[in-house]
């Protein structure tokens, strides 16, 4: 799903109007996704000091790689916003039309030009 501009602040208040605050645990997860993000290529490089200091250069080439590896993938996640997909995903499902909840109604042709004004006015059309 392609996530919404809209900013986590603005899609977590909506998520309260449909659930509640029974949703606000999708913030927290929302909030540890941004953090781990940002925290894993840190992690990487102090992995790599670490296991680097006073070993042998395979060893520690290798650990360069791995750190790479961990800040490519990182950068690569930064660009999708999984954080705000935690809330945009839940947030879809109440936002979304569903054809099942639409209730067909007969109209008269006599009534059918009142019918349209009407929905037209109120910005729907069915």
């Amino acid at each position: 799903m392609a996530v919404p501009e809209r900013s986590v602040r603005d899609m977590a208040a909506a998520l309260c109007e449909f659930e509640g605050v029974k949703c606000l645990w999708r913030v927290v997860a929302a909030f540890a996704t941004y953090a781990l993000i940002r925290v894993l290529p840190v992690v990487a490089a102090v992995t790599v000091a670490i296991v680097s200091v006073n070993g042998p250069v395979a060893k520690a080439s290798v650990s360069a790689v791995v750190a790479l590896a961990v800040d490519a993938l990182g950068k690569g996640l930064r660009v999708r916003f999984p954080w705000k997909a935690v809330l945009a995903n839940r947030l879809a499902t109440f936002e979304a039309m569903n054809p099942t909840t639409q209730v067909p109604v007969r109209v008269r042709a006599a009534d059918e030009d009142v019918a349209g004004k009407h929905f037209a006015a109120r910005g729907s059309i069915p």
